[in-house]
């Protein structure tokens, strides 16, 4: 067991946080919990289909109070002082400005680290290399660095809270190039939404199928009092949204 753990899921966040730890010089495990949620088999699936290993944890079972829309309180919370009862020194998140949950903060993050380090009189850390950007920021970076394997982030990642039974395959347009690719994400739920919006920051586009997912968000973003990469990128996705739609 390392010292440094990655709190991976299948998604976006932690795959492109692993690949940047690792750039940075990081020795890190990924761990992934199988909480039990609706869509943990498929992300369960998903991440026994990549080439580098995660540990995968059936220590907790949090499907009893997941809530309608997928969310789980203190879900973080939990996954973070797990990992540092299994004997990490230093746990990494995938948060950024883009997270909404309040156990996803930079701020939260810091004075939970300074109490269990109290608590247990040992030094810990959790932390995210995230927690001054936008994911829009993130797929930029990984994109530019890693320009050959962009596709990678949609075939080796899954974010969707009502997955599908079976493979659908779906038109992709990476770099102006349209091809397929075969996916179990349902393409409908805002999780979806929000993966194709941001995705099309590294200039990859998929179709989003709910305009009801589309027009709340351009109802929030359309003129939001502050500009952010966040707003911007979602906003550009959208533009090319009603582009593919009308065409």
């Amino acid at each position: 067991m390392k010292k440094e753990v990655l709190l991976f899921t299948s998604g976006v966040d932690s795959f492109i946080a692993r690949e940047f730890l690792i750039d940075s010089g990081h020795d890190i495990d990924c761990l992934y919990f199988n909480h039990g949620g609706r869509y943990t088999n498929h992300e369960v699936e998903k991440i026994k289909s990549l080439l580098y290993p995660v540990i995968i944890d059936t220590r907790l079972n949090l499907g009893d109070i997941e809530e309608d829309d997928a969310h789980i309180p203190n879900r973080n919370i939990l996954f973070t002082t797990l990992a540092l009862s299994l004997g990490y020194k230093k746990v990494w998140l995938g948060g950024s400005l883009s997270d909404r949950v309040g156990d996803n903060k930079s701020e939260v993050y810091q004075r939970y680290s300074e109490l269990l380090t109290t608590v247990n009189e040992e030094y810990c850390r959790i932390d995210s290399p995230f927690y001054d950007c936008y994911k829009d920021d993130m797929v930029r970076w990984y994109t530019r660095r890693h320009p050959a394997s962009r596709i990678d982030l949609l075939k080796d990642t899954f974010s969707c809270f009502n997955p599908l039974d079976e493979e659908k395959e779906r038109d992709v347009y990476v770099q102006g190039l349209k091809g397929r690719y075969v996916t179990k994400e349902c393409m409908n739920c805002p999780a979806c939404f929000r993966k194709s919006a941001v995705l099309y920051s590294g200039d990859i586009f998929t179709m989003h199928e709910n305009k009801k997912n589309v027009d709340h968000y351009e109802r929030q973003f359309e003129k939001p009092l502050i500009q952010t990469s966040r707003t911007v990128g979602t906003m550009q996705y959208i533009g090319r949204w009603y582009e593919e739609l009308d065409a």
